[in-house]
C-alpha cells in the first residue's frame, strides 16, 4: 500500500521538514522544479507557457521556468493574481529570474492568441485552493483548457490541477484538465474522488525529500504488491477449512445475481457455498454451479388470507451456525420474504454479514438495524454503489457520490460497519482507515459486476487471518480492521480481474459472467 495524504497532512509534513529537519524550503522547491522539468522533452519545438500564482506553487513554477530557460527552451512566464499576496519564496524566485534577465510578464493579456505553445505548466494553486475560482483565476483555468484543446499543447499541473479541491476532488468553479500531474512525495486524496482522476490525467509522484514526521496517515492506495497479502492456504485443509458461505440471494425473477455471486465465491477459494433462494432457482443453480448447496425459503398465507412471509427460524439458525460468513441481497428483491429475511439476519447473525443490492435498499429505511449490530459487535460490510449510498445517507445521488473521505469515515464509524463505496475508484473504510482501490476499468461498468464483487468479499472476509504467504498482514489491529483490509484486497482483486477480462475480450464487451474465470489469474499472480 501507498500512503495518500490530505492537504492539511501534507502541509504539516512540509512544515516538519523545514522547521524540525532543517531542510530549507528553497531546497525542496528546487527539487520540485527539477522534477517538473524532467517531464518536458528535450527536443521540444514550440514555446513553453508557465502560468504562476503568487503562492509557493507559483514559486515552483518560476523555478521550473528558470531551469527550462537555462536549458535553451523558449519559455514564457506569466504571473496571475494579486502581487501583494506573494510569499517570500515567490518574491525571491521572481528576483532570481529578473537578475538572470529572464522575462516575467503580468496578467493574461500577455498570453499569445496565435498559438505555438507545445507545453503549458499550470502552477497557479496546487493543493492550497479551498474556495470557488473567480475573476482572473477562473479565466486562467479556462485559457489553459482552451490552449490544450485548440492548440494541442501538453498540460502539466504542478502538485494538483488548479481548480480541483485537494481533499474532495470537487471542481471549484472550473479546473485544469491536465495531461500529467506532477505531485510531490505522496498522492492526495482528491486525486481519487469526484473529478480528480479525470482532471489529473497521468499522475507522477516525485520524491523531493519531504519527511512524514509524526503524521499518521489513514488513507492508503492499494497496489499490486498487496496481492501477496492474500491469506495462506493450508495444503492439508479440507472443504470446511476454506470458508462456508451462506448466500441469501436471488428472487424468482433474478436468478442471475445468485449465480454470479456463487461462482465468484467459489473462484475466490470458498470450500462450500449454501444458497438460500426462491424454489424456482434450484434448477438454475444446479446447472450453473453444481458445486453449491441449495435450500429454498418458504412463504405461505395466514388465516386472514394476507400475504405473510413465514421463515423456518430453527432451520435458519442451523445455517447460521454452519456458516463462516453470510451474503444477503444480490437479486433478492425488496418484497417479502426479502425484508423479513434481511431483518432477521441483521438482528441475529453474529458473524460477518455482507449486505448488497436489494438488502441495502431495505436497510436504508431501517438504519437502526445497523446501530443494533454495532452495539452487539456483529461485523457488517455494506457494498453500495452511488445510488444505494445516497439512499443510505439520505442525500441526492450526486452529493453522495462526491462526498469526501472524512464524511465516509464518519458514516462508517457512526454505524459501526465496513463501507465499500463502489465507483470508478472504490473506497473501503471501517471508520478509522480508508483503503483506495483504483485497479478497475470501465469494463466493470456492466450489470452483475457488483454481484461478483459481493461473492468475493463474502469469501475474502471470512478467510483465515493468519500469515499471508509469508508476508506481513495489511493490518494487525482489531478484528474489524483486519476484515476491512481483507475486504480491500477483495475489491482490488475484482478490479484486476476486470482488467484481465478487458484484455481477453474488449472493455466494451466484458460481461459479469466473464469475471469469475479471471479471479484465478489474479490469485496466481498473488502467489496463491
Amino acid at each position: 500500500m501507498k500512503q495518500v495524504l490530505t492537504s492539511a497532512e501534507m502541509k504539516k509534513c512540509e512544515q516538519y521538514t523545514i522547521e524540525q529537519v532543517g531542510i530549507p524550503s528553497l531546497v525542496l522547491m528546487e527539487k520540485a522544479a527539477l522534477f517538473v522539468c524532467s517531464r518536458i522533452k528535450e527536443d521540444v519545438s514550440g514555446k513553453i507557457l508557465v502560468l504562476c500564482g503568487y503562492g509557493n506553487n507559483g514559486a515552483d513554477g518560476l523555478a521550473a521556468a528558470r531551469i527550462l530557460a537555462g536549458r535553451g527552451h523558449q519559455v514564457q512566464t506569466v504571473m496571475v493574481g494579486n502581487a501583494e499576496k506573494a510569499t517570500e519564496e515567490n518574491i525571491l524566485q521572481q528576483h532570481i529570474l529578473e537578475r538572470l534577465c529572464i522575462s516575467v510578464e503580468r496578467g493574461l493579456d500577455a498570453v499569445s492568441e496565435t498559438g505555438g505553445y507545445a507545453y503549458v505548466i499550470d502552477a497557479l494553486f496546487g493543493i492550497g485552493l479551498h474556495r470557488e475560482l473567480e475573476g482572473e483565476f477562473l479565466k486562467a483555468v479556462g485559457l489553459i483548457n482552451e490552449i490544450h484543446e485548440q492548440q494541442g499543447a501538453t498540460v502539466i499541473s504542478v502538485d494538483l490541477p488548479s481548480g480541483l479541491h485537494a481533499d474532495s476532488g470537487s471542481i471549484m468553479g472550473n479546473a485544469v484538465m491536465a495531461d500529467e500531474t506532477v505531485t510531490f512525495q505522496w498522492k492526495k486524496t482528491g486525486m481519487f474522488l469526484g473529478k480528480g482522476p479525470l482532471c489529473c490525467g497521468k499522475t507522477i509522484v516525485g520524491d523531493i525529500g519531504i519527511c512524514k514526521g509524526n503524521i499518521t496517515p489513514v488513507h492508503y492506495l492499494m497496489e499490486d504488491r498487496d496481492l501477496h497479502c492474500l491469506p495462506y492456504r493450508d495444503p492439508y485443509g479440507n472443504k470446511g477449512t476454506y470458508g462456508k458461505i451462506l448466500s441469501i440471494t436471488g428472487s424468482e425473477a433474478m436468478a442471475g445475481a445468485m449465480v454470479l455471486s456463487t461462482q465468484a465465491a467459489f473462484r475466490s477459494g470458498a470450500g462450500m457455498v449454501r444458497v438460500l433462494s426462491h424454489r424456482n432457482n434450484r434448477q438454475v443453480l444446479s446447472v450453473s454451479v453444481p458445486e453449491a448447496l441449495f435450500d429454498e425459503y418458504e412463504h405461505v398465507m395466514d388465516s386472514d388470507q394476507k400475504p405473510e412471509c413465514v421463515i423456518n427460524y430453527e432451520k435458519l439458525k442451523e445455517y447460521f451456525d454452519w456458516s463462516t460468513s453470510l451474503l444477503i441481497g444480490c437479486g433478492l428483491s425488496k418484497e417479502d420474504p426479502a425484508a423479513v429475511l434481511t431483518e432477521y439476519v441483521m438482528s441475529h447473525y453474529e458473524k460477518a454479514a455482507i449486505v448488497d443490492g436489494d438488502a441495502l435498499n431495505i436497510i436504508s429505511k431501517h438504519l437502526d438495524w445497523l446501530s443494533y449490530r454495532k452495539d452487539k459487535g456483529y461485523p457488517t460490510i455494506l457494498t453500495p454503489h452511488p445510488l444505494e449510498f445516497s439512499r443510505l445517507c439520505k442525500e441526492p445521488v450526486e452529493a453522495a457520490k462526491h462526498r469526501d473521505m472524512e464524511y465516509c469515515m464518519h458514516w462508517a464509524a457512526e454505524y459501526g460497519c465496513i463501507l465499500v463505496l463502489k465507483d470508478a475508484v472504490t473506497l473501503i473504510t471501517d471508520g478509522k482507515t480508508v483503503y483506495i482501490s483504483d485497479s478497475g476499468t470501465d469494463a466493470l461498468a456492466t450489470a452483475g459486476s457488483g454481484d461478483v464483487l459481493a461473492g468475493m468479499i463474502a469469501m475474502f472476509s471470512c478467510m483465515d487471518s493468519g500469515t499471508c504467504n509469508g508476508q506481513k498482514q495489511l493490518t494487525d489491529d482489531t478484528e474489524i480492521a483486519t476484515m476491512a483490509a481483507k475486504t480491500a484486497v477483495a475489491v482490488f482483486v475484482h478490479g484486476k480481474a476486470g482488467c484481465y477480462a478487458a484484455e481477453r475480450y474488449h472493455r466494451a464487451s466484458v460481461k459479469a459472467g466473464d469475471l469469475p474465470d479471471m479471479i484465478p489469474i489474479v490469485l496466481k499472480e498473488g502467489g496463491i
